[in-house]
Formats: C-alpha cells, structure tokens, sequence
C-alpha cells in the first residue's frame, strides 16, 4: 500500500528545466534597468536646499536610484546622516547621490 506523502509526491509541480524561471526574471530585470540621470546644476542646488530643511519626523515622499530603476517610496525621516549623506526612513536608507527628487508631504 502507497502511503499519503509518496502519493502526494506525485502530484506536485515538476520543473524540468531547473532554475529557467529564476533565469528568466534575471534576464527580464537588467532589460528593464535604466540609466541614471545625472543632475543638473540647478536640480541639484534645490535638493540640497531641501535637504537642509528636512527634520526628523517630516513624511516624505522621495524618488530615488537603485539598482537600474528609480524607486518612489514614502515614508517618516527617521534619520538624516549629513556626514554619511544617507537619510533613512521605516522603509530604506536613501543615499544623497542616488536621490532623484524629494517632497515634504507633512511636517512632525
């Protein structure tokens, strides 16, 4: 007599070509990776103007580059490193040279 678990062997999914679909998400990422832009002169002077203004607590809504794509994400200022040139919300740390635009939602 077949007990259950060899039974139910037999019908779980079968990948015959192993690691294809990881492969194929690979692929289908770097197709989808953009080029940074690079700032201009006055884009960057109103972002660090807007990165003084920033206090802890402040909800921000911020667009940045990572890993061949802009990110938009929202969030609370959790912490701003101007040493380190990162400011860190509850969902990423953000660094100062990959920050493609930043807007105060609401002040603490």
């Amino acid at each position: 007599m077949v007990n259950r678990e060899d039974r139910a062997k037999q019908f779980m999914p079968f990948d015959a070509l192993k690691g294809l679909q990881e492969e194929l998400r690979r692929r289908e990422e770097r197709r989808l990776r953009v080029d940074k832009h690079e700032l201009t002169e006055e884009e960057t002077e109103r972002l660090n103007s807007l990165l003084t203004r920033l206090n802890k607590g402040d909800k921000l809504e911020v667009v940045y580059y990572k890993n061949g794509r802009y990110i938009k994400t929202e969030g609370t200022l959790k912490k701003l490193n101007a040493t380190m040139q990162f400011i860190e919300t509850e969902n990423a740390r953000i660094y100062f040279d990959d920050v493609f635009d930043i807007k105060i939602l609401g002040s603490n």
